[in-house]
């Protein structure tokens, strides 16, 4: 994906501001539209992609499901608007299984800002 010129920007701020130790190193916008049952299931992370993942809702009315991963039950919602913030980490992002959720009368997902720091093979963030 192409890196526009504010993303690294903002991650540089992120770690002004204590979010990140070092500048994320992974950047992208992403529009969730469709049927998010196929494109964004149930998951778990991958280790690979560092401790925390910051996102930024660019869009008003996202919802991000979060469940623990051995019980199927309904999930707690976290509904976002434009400007909204959220870190995932720890226990949410290795434990609980989330997903964006389908909203709205259009059932999209809506649009978000992602950064991350892919650490490299044995570091740490």
């Amino acid at each position: 994906e192409t890196v526009a010129p504010w993303m690294p920007r903002w991650g540089a701020l992120m770690v002004e501001r204590g979010f990140f130790k070092q500048p994320p190193n992974q950047y992208r916008v992403t529009n969730w539209i469709g049927d998010l049952r196929a494109q964004f299931k149930w998951h778990i992370d991958s280790q690979r992609h560092g401790e925390r993942i910051l996102v930024i809702s660019l869009t008003d009315g996202r919802q991000i499901g979060f469940r623990p991963r051995a019980k199927r039950q309904d999930p707690y919602v976290l509904r976002q608007d434009a400007g909204d913030i959220y870190i995932i980490r720890a226990t949410a992002r290795w434990q609980w299984e989330h997903r964006v959720l389908p909203a709205g009368a259009d059932r999209t997902g809506g649009e978000s800002f992602v950064m991350a720091w892919k650490r490299p093979t044995g570091g740490r963030e």
